[in-house]
C-alpha cells in the first residue's frame, strides 16, 4: 500500500492529479477522481502501490479558455511529483 500526504505550496490551485503508476515493462495511468487542492492545502493520497515502481502525480489545473468556458489541463509530466516505491 501507498499512503502519503503532499501540500500545495504553489500560488495556483490544483484541480486534480493524473497518477502514472510504473512497473517493469510499462505503466498504468488512472486519475485521483474529484481530488483537488488548494493554494497552501495538504491533501492525503492512499493508493495500492504493490505491483509498482514509481508512481508520478501529474496536476491537473482548471482555467477558462477564450470562450469563457470552463477546461481541465493536465501539466506536463516534468512537472509531476515522482515518489519512487
Amino acid at each position: 500500500m501507498f499512503f502519503n500526504g503532499f501540500s500545495n505550496i504553489g500560488n495556483v490551485p490544483i484541480y486534480n492529479f493524473d497518477v502514472k503508476a510504473e512497473y517493469d515493462g510499462g505503466h498504468d495511468t488512472s486519475n485521483l477522481g474529484e481530488t483537488g487542492l488548494s493554494r497552501g492545502g495538504v491533501i492525503s493520497v492512499h493508493f495500492d502501490a504493490s505491483n509498482y515502481n514509481k508512481i508520478t502525480l501529474i496536476p491537473i489545473l482548471l482555467g477558462v479558455n477564450k470562450d469563457g468556458e470552463q477546461k481541465t489541463q493536465a501539466c506536463d509530466e516534468r512537472f509531476g511529483k515522482e515518489i519512487f516505491i
